[in-house]
């Protein structure tokens, strides 16, 4: 994984299909409601596609929704 590098051709076409789907308001609208449930101190990740599947991702939103 560490060489993957652009992708070209179909892998391309796909990848930009992917990244037009992706709704920023949307983002919006998730973070508010997850910081609802567990509360101000999930935090809120930094804006962006990127930013927001960190933030799901390394579970600390999930941590502090069990706590």
């Amino acid at each position: 994984m560490a060489n993957k590098g652009p992708s070209y051709g179909m892998s391309r076409q796909v990848q930009d299909k992917i990244e037009q789907k992706y709704d920023p308001e949307l983002e919006v609208r998730l973070v508010e409601w997850i910081v609802t449930q567990c509360g101000s101190g999930v935090g809120k990740p930094e804006a962006g596609k990127l930013g927001f599947q960190t933030w799901l991702r390394d579970g600390c939103v999930s941590q502090a929704y069990v706590v």
